[in-house]
C-alpha cells in the first residue's frame, strides 16, 4: 500500500521516537549509573546482568514506550490518508427541482376531476363451480384535500351486522388517493371498518389513450373467510373513466396466482 506523503513522514518521525523511547528505556548497568544510549544489532542485543524482575520491568517500560510513540502518530496517519481520499458524500438536490417536485401537476388536476357525490352499485364473485355472487350498493363522497394535493374518498354500504358488532352497522370505508411526484405513480391508502384493522395500498399509472388507472398492491393485513389469517393477497385494481358521470372499478384479489375474489363497481356521479 503506497503512503502518501504526508503519511510517510509521521512514519519515519514515529520511527526515530520509538527508538530514542528504546535508548532511552535500556536498563542500568551493574556500577548503577546509566549507560549511554546505543544501538544494539537485533541479534546481537543482550541484557546486562539484572535479576528476572528487573528484566520483566525493562521489557515492559520499552514495550510501553513503543505503543506510546504508536498511539501518538497512527491517528495523524489516518488523517492524511482521509484527508487525501475522496469525499463520498452525496450531492445536495437543486432547489429548483424540489420547488417543480412540491407542485401540482396534470395527474393531481385528473384526480381532482372526479371530486363529487357518487353513487354505485356493485358485487362481489367467488371463484367457484356456482360462482357465488353477493350484489351491494351505497354512496361515495370525494373531496379535494388542500388545494387538489390529494383526494379523499369516503364510501358508506348499507348497514349489516359484522364480526365484531352486536347488530348492523353502516359500512364505511376511507381511501386517501394523491399522485406522487418522485415515484412518479399514482397510491392509493384504503382503510374501512368491516373486518380490517390495517391498510392496504397501492401505486399505479393512468393510461390517457383508454382513459384507465391500473393499481398493484399486497397485503397480509386483509381477512378472508377462508383464507389463513396473515397469507399474502395482491390485488390487481383497474379503474376505467367511462365519462365525466361514470367510471368503472375492478379488484382482481389473489392468492399465489388463485383469484380468490372479483369485485365490480359501477359508479354514476350525482352532484358535482
Amino acid at each position: 500500500m503506497r503512503l502518501a506523503k504526508g503519511s510517510q513522514i509521521s512514519l519515519n518521525y514515529t520511527a526515530m521516537r520509538c527508538k530514542r523511547a528504546i535508548h532511552l528505556c535500556a536498563p542500568s548497568s551493574p556500577s548503577g549509573g546509566h549507560r549511554q544510549p546505543q544501538l544494539y544489532a537485533r541479534n546481537s542485543f543482550k541484557y546486562p546482568p539484572l535479576n528476572r524482575q528487573m528484566e520483566k520491568l525493562a521489557f515492559t517500560i520499552r514495550l510501553l514506550g513503543v505503543l506510546g510513540c504508536l498511539a501518538g502518530t497512527l491517528p495523524a496517519v489516518a488523517q492524511n490518508q482521509k484527508a487525501s481520499a475522496p469525499s463520498g458524500a452525496p450531492t445536495p438536490p437543486d432547489k429548483a427541482m424540489l420547488v417543480e417536485l412540491s407542485k401540482l401537476n396534470e395527474n393531481h388536476k385528473l384526480l381532482a376531476s372526479l371530486a363529487g357525490n357518487w353513487s354505485f352499485v356493485g358485487k362481489h364473485t367467488f371463484p367457484g363451480p356456482a360462482k357465488k355472487t353477493v350484489e351491494f350498493n351505497g354512496n361515495v363522497v370525494k373531496k379535494e384535500l388542500w388545494g387538489g394535493r390529494y383526494l379523499e374518498t369516503e364510501t358508506t354500504g348499507i348497514p349489516r351486522k359484522m364480526l365484531w358488532s352486536e347488530g348492523p352497522v353502516t359500512y364505511v370505508d376511507r381511501t386517501i388517493e394523491g399522485y406522487d411526484n418522485v415515484k412518479k405513480k399514482f397510491v392509493t391508502t384504503s382503510y374501512n371498518n368491516e373486518l380490517d384493522t390495517g391498510f392496504i395500498t397501492t401505486e399505479g399509472t393512468y393510461d390517457s389513450a383508454t382513459k384507465t388507472f391500473t393499481y398493484d398492491g399486497a397485503t397480509t393485513s386483509h381477512i378472508h373467510y377462508d383464507v389463513p389469517v396473515g397469507t399474502t393477497i395482491k390485488l390487481h385494481d383497474i379503474v376505467r373513466i367511462i365519462d365525466n358521470n361514470h367510471y368503472v372499478f375492478e379488484r382482481h384479489e389473489t392468492v399465489d396466482g388463485r383469484e380468490i375474489i372479483l369485485t365490480e363497481l359501477t359508479y354514476t356521479r350525482t352532484t358535482k
